[in-house]
């Protein structure tokens, strides 16, 4: 896996797991079940190392990307 892809897959995580809703105490998913499925690429960015910010693909990136049971990027 190259190092875009990967910093996509952790962006779209991140992404997810701060978009995904409340549940109740009873009804908790685990978060390897929240982020299982296809999630849509929104906005993905370098951090250099004096914290700084630049967009990878552009201001506006298009892409997908599933995440498997196994808690892998799937090709």
């Amino acid at each position: 896996m190259n190092r875009r892809s990967l910093l996509g897959a952790t962006a779209m995580t991140a992404v997810g797991v701060v978009m995904s809703p409340s549940h109740t105490l009873g009804q908790q998913q685990s978060l390897k079940e929240r982020l299982l499925g296809t999630w849509m690429l929104v906005s993905i960015e370098a951090v250099r190392q004096d914290r700084g910010r630049s967009p990878l693909f552009g201001p506006d990136p298009k892409g997908i990307a599933g995440i498997s049971s196994q808690g892998a990027p799937v090709s």
